[in-house]
C-alpha cells in the first residue's frame, strides 16, 4: 500500500515536534508543509508585521522522504544554526534540493533522521504497545547517568520515582486508549541517586488501521527550573501570595502557583479545570470590576491593580489585592494575562484597627467635656483644638491652629507654665499644673492642665494638653475661706460679748452693748431695741426689717435689725446665740 505525503508529514511529526532547533517540511514543489514550534516562532520573529511575506525556508541539513513507491515527496529540513534566507529564489532552491534528494536511497534518509535524534538535547524515547523500552536516543546517557543498554528492553517506568510511577503510567494507557498526546511532568531517579524533573510530551504513532504501535515520549531535563518553581513557590507562601497566568479572557490558566489552594480556599486542579471556580471566590460587587474597568485596562494594554475581597470560608472575609500585567507579542496584541495575588487580610484588618481607634480617638477628642489641645515643640504653637476647649478659652479653632499656647495665659503665670512644659520634653513624663487663661471680657479664668507627651518612633514629637475649667471650684474654696474666717471670727465676737455681759449691770447697758455688736459684726444698717404694743409684738410682722424678741416689759421688747445683705448661715447662728445671751440677762436685770 502506497504511503501518502500526509501521512509521512504526520508521523515527521511525532518524532520532529520535541526538536528544540527550527525543523520543517517540504514538499516535492518547494512549498511549506509543516514547521515545529521552534521554527513557526523564528519564522514569526523574521516576518515581523508583513503578511504578504513569503514563508522562511532557511538552509540547513536535508532528509529525502519518499512515498512507498520510492518517488520523492518532499525534504525535511533540519535548521541547526539559522540563517535568513534570500526572499528571491527560496521556493526554487527547496524545490530543487528536494529534487536532489530524490536519488538519496533509504539508508541515507536513515541516516539522516538518526543524525537528528543523536544530536538533539532532548531524549527520545521509543515505546511499545506493552511499556517496553525499544529505542533511547543517546541523550539519555547524559539525561539520566545510565548507559543505552541498561534501559533499552526494559519497562519504561522503572527509572521514574515510585510516587510519579503511577500516575505516569495511567497517562501512558490513556494515550492508548484516546489516541490523544499528552504532557507530563514527573521525577526521575538518577543513576548517581539524585532526583531529577523531567518534562515529557507523549504521543502515540499509528498504523495503517489506526491502531497504537509505539508511543513515542520528547523529554526533557526541567530540574533547574522545577527549583526555581520550588523556589518561587516557598517566596509567594512566606508571603501569602500566589501567581497565575492565564488568556486574555480569564477562561483559561495555563500556570498557578500552588500558594493559590492557601490564598483562596480551594484546591489547584479544580481551578485549573475550571477557572470560573477562582472568580466565584471574589466578591460579586468586587469581580464586576475587575471583568468591567479593570478588563478593559487590560485590553489596552495597560496593568491593572485592583484590592479585592474573597468570599474564604462562612462569615469571614479576606483581603486581597490582584496586579494584572498584559503581554503583548510582536504584533501588538494581548496574548496573555501574568497575574500576582497578594493576600492583604492581616494588613486590612491592622488598617481596620487603626480607622476604628482613630474613630475613637476622634469621637473622645470632639465630645471630651474637658479641653483636650496638642501642640508642636517648636515655639508651644498648637496644632488643634476640640470644642471644649475652644468654649473656655471664647476663641474659634481656626484662630487657636498656629498660635503659641503660652499667649493664652496670663502673663503672671507664664514662668511655672514654662517650667512645666520644659519638664516634659526632659523627662517624657507627664505633668499637672493649675493657672490662669487669659480669657478676653470673661473675668478670672482658672484651668488645671495635664501637658502629656507625644512620641513619634521612639521620639517626642509634641506635647497633649488636657484643660479642666476649675474656676467655679476655686470660688468655691475662696469661700470656703472666706467662711472659716467669719467663722472664727465670730466665734471670737460671740467671746468677746459674753465676757462684756458679765459686766453689764443695767438694762439700758445691755442694749446698748447688744446693738452695737449687731452693728459691727452684721453691718446693719439699723440695730435698736424697741417696746412694740400688742400681745407678742404681732404689729411688728408688718415692718420689712428683721425683729427678735428679746425680752418682756409691758410690751415684748423686740431688738430690730435692718441688714445690709441676707445673713448666711453661720451669721444667723451667730445673731441666735448672741441674742440667747441677751435675753438671759435682759430677764434678769429686769427682775
Amino acid at each position: 500500500m502506497e504511503t501518502s505525503i500526509e501521512a509521512i508529514v504526520k508521523s515527521a511529526e511525532l518524532l520532529l515536534a520535541g526538536m528544540p532547533h527550527p525543523v520543517y517540511i517540504v514538499g516535492g514543489d518547494g512549498r511549506l508543509l509543516w514547521g515545529n514550534e521552534p521554527y513557526l516562532r523564528e519564522a514569526a520573529e523574521r516576518r515581523g508585521s508583513d503578511e504578504n511575506a513569503p514563508p522562511w525556508l532557511p538552509e540547513g541539513v536535508r532528509a529525502p522522504i519518499r512515498t512507498g513507491g520510492g518517488e520523492t515527496a518532499g525534504c525535511i529540513v533540519s535548521v541547526l544554526a539559522a540563517a535568513p534566507a534570500e526572499p528571491g529564489g527560496a521556493h526554487a532552491a527547496a524545490a530543487a534540493e528536494a529534487g536532489s534528494a530524490a536519488a538519496a536511497d533509504p539508508d541515507e534518509r536513515e541516516a539522516w533522521h538518526r543524525m537528528i535524534a543523536e544530536h538533539t538535547s532532548d531524549t527520545i524515547v521509543l515505546v511499545d504497545d506493552k511499556a517496553v523500552v525499544r529505542y533511547v536516543s543517546p541523550s539519555f546517557r547524559q539525561l539520566t547517568g545510565y548507559e543505552l543498554d541498561q534501559y533499552e528492553g526494559v519497562d519504561a517506568f522503572d527509572i521514574i520515582h515510585p510516587d510519579d510511577r503511577g500516575r505516569v503510567r495511567g497517562s501512558y494507557q490513556a494515550v492508548l486508549e484516546t489516541r490523544l498526546p499528552v504532557e507530563q511532568e514527573y521525577r526521575v531517579a538518577h543513576a548517581n541517586g539524585s532526583t531529577l524533573y523531567i518534562e515529557a510530551k507523549v504521543r502515540p504513532v499509528l498504523d495503517e488501521e489506526g491502531r497504537v504501535t509505539y508511543v513515542v515520549a520528547v523529554a526533557r531535563d526541567v530540574t533547574e527550573r522545577k527549583k526555581t518553581e520550588q523556589l518561587l513557590e516557598q517566596i509567594l507562601e512566606n508571603v501569602n501570595a500566589a501567581v497565575v497566568s492565564t488568556d486574555k479572557d480569564f477562561s483559561r490558566y495555563t500556570y498557578c502557583s500552588d500558594s493559590i489552594e492557601k490564598l483562596f480556599g480551594m484546591n489547584k486542579a479544580d481551578v485549573m479545570k475550571q477557572p470560573i471556580l477562582l472568580h466565584a471566590a471574589i466578591h460579586p460587587d468586587d469581580n464586576e470590576l475587575l471583568m468591567g474597568e479593570v478588563k478593559q485596562r487590560l485590553d489596552r494594554g495597560q496593568p491593572g491593580n485592583v484590592p479585592v475581597r474573597l468570599i474564604h470560608a462562612e462569615g469571614e472575609t479576606r483581603w486581597c489585592r490582584i496586579l494584572f500585567h498584559p503581554w503583548i507579542n510582536h504584533l501588538g496584541v494581548v496574548e496573555r494575562l501574568d497575574g500576582l495575588f497578594v493576600d492583604m487580610t492581616e494588613m486590612r484588618r491592622a488598617e481596620l484597627a487603626l480607622e476604628r481607634s482613630e474613630q475613637r480617638y476622634k469621637s473622645l477628642f470632639e465630645n471630651n467635656l474637658d479641653g483636650v489641645f496638642s501642640m508642636e515643640l517648636d515655639g508651644f504653637r498648637l496644632v488643634n483644638a476640640n470644642p471644649a476647649f475652644e468654649e473656655m478659652t471664647g476663641i474659634a479653632a481656626d484662630r487657636l491652629t498656629d498660635r503659641c499656647f503660652l499667649g493664652l495665659v496670663l502673663d503672671e503665670d507664664h514662668p511655672a507654665v514654662h517650667t512645666s512644659l520644659a519638664k516634659v520634653m526632659l523627662t517624657g513624663l507627664p505633668q499637672d499644673i493649675e493657672c490662669r487663661l487669659a480669657v478676653r471680657d470673661a473675668g478670672e479664668r482658672f484651668a488645671q492642665i495635664t501637658f502629656v507627651p507625644i512620641f513619634h518612633d521612639g521620639s517626642l514629637g509634641g506635647i497633649h494638653g488636657i484643660a479642666k475649667d476649675i474656676t467655679r471650684r476655686k470660688a468655691e474654696e475662696r469661700e470656703l475661706v472666706a467662711s472659716e474666717r467669719r467663722s472664727r471670727f465670730l466665734q471670737q465676737s460671740l467671746s468677746r460679748f459674753a465676757a462684756d455681759l458679765s459686766r453689764v449691770m443695767k438694762v439700758s447697758d445691755l442694749e446698748r452693748r447688744l446693738t452695737e455688736e449687731v452693728r459691727a459684726v452684721l453691718g446693719a444698717e439699723c440695730a435698736v431695741v424697741e417696746d412694740v404694743p400688742g400681745e407678742n409684738g404681732e404689729d411688728a410682722a408688718a415692718d420689712a426689717a428683721l425683729h427678735i424678741r428679746i425680752g418682756e416689759r409691758r410690751h415684748p421688747v423686740l431688738l430690730r435689725i435692718v441688714p445690709r445683705s441676707p445673713l448666711t448661715a453661720i451669721e444667723r447662728e451667730w445673731l441666735d446665740t448672741a441674742v440667747h445671751y441677751a435675753m438671759i440677762l435682759y430677764d434678769n436685770l429686769y427682775l
